[in-house]
């Protein structure tokens, strides 16, 4: 059984039931090993690793890869036969010195002689696959209510999620949204994010999975964090593409019979006229079932799409061990000789190439920096 919280001061609680304890890890983790078990941790075996990339995310799953020395897995009892007890859908958990922890659920395998490669989804995909009722028609909340509405609804289900709590903003306009019966990683948090969130599950610790569904993850770190072009920062680059612009949007709800759906356009002359044209996007909204609900999704993704999106990336070294004090969605202030600018960097994903000791950080420039 689960225990839910309520709203207080615009945040709201959940607190997952399971397991009062984790067993003791076999040994901590370093950069060369990891510990894999059975869900929830009902089992723990450490392992030495040969370690690819790992990264973390604000707009989705983040990923691990190694590779497992397939003798280490015999002498653990561990049979890859067809038939026998699967790796996949196991969990795994890493961690770094000044990075961090990541943890995930593994989910492709492949053999190649002496070793296996395993790719890992960090625990955001603990809520993957999992179908939300569909006998409740169109219901009005907050984004972070209806998010944490559908994370009751799926438990109620009788399949527990395994995250150990969960907390979303609340205090928010009210949506129209109905269910539909779709999943609840793929169709309907996504959707619910559209309205300005983020989501993610942090896991700081092995026992740590919590759900957070925010306006904005992490920190505004400007004024104590700043990477420096010669310092930490190796190379900077910035790219983007033209094909992400639309400013020009139809946004249509979600009813299936298209003849009775409801429809709202909108149009950003200023950028029709720096660019020259209209770049037209016609984008259903699945779920979204009335025009004030469409409207203030409109009316975001045109603010978003309205010049073409440009992402920042920044290689890093842990020079100082700067590493340890920036964490995927913190705001952090970066110096850029080679641009002739000190600008504030959001940084959406950052990802860990082990073997080379170089750490990106990819994001978005938000403004010069006084």
């Amino acid at each position: 059984m689960s225990v839910y919280g309520v709203a207080l001061y615009g945040v709201a609680t959940y607190v997952g039931g399971g397991p009062a304890a984790t067993p003791p890890v076999p040994q901590a983790t370093g950069m060369r090993d990891v510990v894999i078990g059975r869900a929830g941790w009902a089992t723990m075996d450490r392992l030495p690793v040969v370690m690819g990339g790992v990264s973390w995310r604000t707009d989705g799953a983040g990923s691990l890869s190694c590779r497992i020395a397939l003798r280490d897995l015999f002498a653990r009892g561990y049979d890859l036969r067809p038939g026998s007890t699967p790796i996949k859908g196991m969990w795994l958990w890493w961690e770094h010195a000044t990075a961090g922890g990541w943890g995930g659920v593994i989910t492709r395998t492949s053999v190649s002689w002496p070793w296996l490669d395993v790719t890992a989804e960090s625990f955001l995909v603990l809520l993957r696959a999992r179908r939300v009722p569909t006998d409740y028609g169109p219901q009005s909340a907050s984004p972070g209510s209806l998010a944490m509405r559908a994370l009751r609804d799926v438990e109620r289900g009788g399949d527990r999620l395994q995250i150990t709590g969960a907390v979303a903003d609340e205090s928010d306009v009210a949506v129209w949204y109905d269910w539909r019966g779709g999943d609840l990683a793929e169709d309907v948090l996504p959707e619910l994010t559209g309205y300005g969130y983020q989501m993610r599950v942090r896991t700081t610790t092995i026992d740590e999975r919590l759900f957070e569904f925010r306006r904005r993850l992490g920190s505004d770190r400007r004024g104590d964090v700043l990477l420096a072009e010669g310092g930490a920062i190796l190379s900077p680059s910035q790219e983007g593409d033209l094909w992400t612009l639309a400013n020009a949007i139809v946004g249509v709800s979600g009813e299936s019979d298209w003849s009775d759906s409801t429809a709202y356009r909108l149009d950003d002359d200023a950028s029709i006229r720096a660019y020259g044209r209209a770049y037209e996007r016609t984008i259903a909204y699945p779920g979204l079932v009335t025009r004030s609900t469409i409207i203030p999704r409109v009316q975001r993704d045109l603010a978003a799409r309205s010049s073409p999106a440009e992402v920042v990336t920044l290689d890093t070294v842990d020079a100082g061990y700067i590493w340890e004090r920036i964490r995927e969605g913190d705001t952090v202030t970066a110096i850029l000789p080679s641009a002739n600018a000190i600008v504030g960097v959001r940084i959406d994903q950052r990802t860990l190439d082990v073997s080379r000791g170089v750490q990106t950080f990819a994001g978005t420039v938000l403004a010069e920096a006084a």
